[in-house]
């Protein structure tokens, strides 16, 4: 049976929803629900849990979403949203249950949803292949659409290279928002 620690501070609007998604997790992981809470600055709150900010959750001593502690307590939040995910909670329950540590600092949990950060490159590549590929097909649409805006000197050849370059530096600092938060920048997220 996992250890488990609710890391909370009494002020933070989001330990209802995470005290929620830990009892959804213990459901969904089929482990008994049983943790030990700890209100940060509280003095009878043990070493190991001091450093990490509200809602926290550890199982076996190891943070669910593998951030090690800091020197400061402070507000917490997690890849897109406010509260560790139910699924992230059952997968660290359901490895140290079956004997496997939850994901440390130098094991990070498998990223999720990594098609949105793949598909902010896409209208990098549309723009760049836009003439060699349907150039044929929509040169007239093209065209309307440049013109109505003023914007027809963007059709001459010499833009493409300039458009693309505009295009794909979105894209990269697309990727690169955020990436510190996903554990680096390499390769970009």
């Amino acid at each position: 049976m996992p250890a488990v620690d609710f890391v909370y501070d009494r002020d933070c609007p989001n330990v209802k929803a995470a005290r929620a998604n830990l009892m959804r997790a213990f459901s969904r992981a089929g482990v008994t629900a049983r943790w030990k809470e700890h209100e940060i600055g509280s003095a009878d709150a043990p070493a190991r849990v001091r450093g990490f900010g509200s809602p926290t959750i550890l199982v076996d001593g190891a943070d669910v979403a593998g951030v090690q502690r800091g020197a400061e307590d402070c507000c917490r939040v997690y890849e897109g949203s406010k509260v560790p995910s139910v699924e992230l909670i059952a997968d660290a329950l359901v490895r140290a249950a079956e004997g496997g540590a939850a994901p440390g600092p130098d094991e990070p949990a498998p990223p999720r949803n990594r098609w949105k950060s793949t598909a902010a490159v896409l209208p990098g590549i549309g723009v760049a292949l836009m003439p060699k590929v349907v150039c044929p097909l929509c040169w007239p649409a093209y065209a309307g659409a440049l013109s109505a805006a003023g914007l027809t000197f963007l059709m001459e050849d010499r833009w493409l290279l300039p458009i693309s370059v505009a295009f794909l530096v979105a894209a990269l600092a697309a990727l690169s928002w955020r990436a510190r938060s996903r554990r680096g920048y390499g390769p970009l997220g």
